[in-house]
């Protein structure tokens, strides 16, 4: 006896997301479901004609934490073979940001995937299921985006460089510099007086060495976490210089008239190593004349 078969049918899919075949949400909701990202797509519950389907889709932007839950409802109508099923969309909605609407990629990658694969044939999912899916299959769904290295990926190949193990950091670090002058290692390199034997950078600071600067810095793991992941100073001081700040700014221009243009960091064109984050930035005629540096001390408030 041939079994029951429910598919949903493309027509219905754009009928319901009122979109056409090019429209953003089916291209990309096509894409999230090729990679894989739905973890899980199941019934869960039967009342009649009208199924209830449950599914759980991986955040992009945020892979370990809960995924966005996917419910929707659809109703099925027995044709006249009695075998096959016609399937009209009801209402879905997600727990993403655009979810509310029922016509986000999530929404479309399941809608999809119901094209693909029988519903009727779809696993039976509990209230229990439910509540323990994610942490078992967590680990399975998440493990092709661990942070991996280069060299472990298909787009890079690994090439015997035949050096000899007694080359040094300092070495290594001449020959990138003297083979790429204009990179920002070599700029930095410069700018920041990193002297390295041999390259002439500043004769006249022969003490300020590389070697120097390297066995001076034992913890690099600290060094790089303190440098990415600084601690916010706050105390009266820097608390009433951000209070200030505003009105001292509105009190330059009433004072003197200026036309001032906020900006963000600025970096110099000469030496991309450095870089200026002004309070603002005097015009005279669309030309910029004068950098405001604005100051608020703390006794003179």
């Amino acid at each position: 006896m041939d079994k029951q078969k429910s598919f949903l049918s493309i027509n219905e899919i754009f009928n319901y997301l009122k979109c056409t075949p090019g429209a953003r949400c089916v291209s990309e909701g096509e894409e999230f479901l090729n990679a894989g990202h739905i973890i899980l797509c199941g019934i869960k519950s039967i009342i009649e004609s009208k199924i209830c389907l449950y599914a759980l889709c991986l955040q992009t932007s945020a892979l370990t934490s809960h995924p966005h839950e996917i419910n929707g409802s659809i109703e099925m109508e027995k044709l006249k073979n009695d075998i096959n099923y016609k399937i009209k969309l009801v209402e879905f909605l997600c727990s993403c940001k655009a979810g509310a609407s029922g016509r986000c990629k999530h929404v479309s990658a399941i809608l999809i995937q119901c094209t693909r694969e029988n519903i009727l044939e779809f696993e039976k999912i509990s209230s229990t299921d439910i509540k323990c899916v994610w942490s078992t299959r967590k680990e399975t769904s998440v493990h092709n985006y661990k942070p991996r290295p280069l060299i472990d990926t298909n787009c890079i190949k690994a090439h015997d460089l035949n050096m000899p193990s007694t080359v040094s950091e300092i070495d290594i670090l001449k020959i990138l510099i003297q083979t790429n002058p204009n990179s920002a290692l070599a700029k930095h390199s410069i700018g920041r007086i990193m002297l390295v034997d041999g390259l002439n950078i500043n004769d006249d600071n022969d003490d300020v060495k590389l070697e120097k600067y390297i066995a001076n810095c034992t913890d690099w793991k600290k060094k790089v976490t303190n440098y990415f992941n600084s601690k916010k100073i706050s105390n009266d001081y820097t608390c009433h210089g951000e209070y200030e700040e505003g009105n001292a700014h509105n009190a330059c221009i009433s004072k003197t008239g200026a036309i001032v243009e906020e900006t963000g960091i600025i970096v110099s064109n000469s030496n991309p190593w450095l870089s200026y984050s002004p309070d603002g930035i005097i015009m005279d005629n669309h030309v910029p004349k004068k950098l405001l540096e604005i100051k608020c001390p703390y006794l003179g408030k």
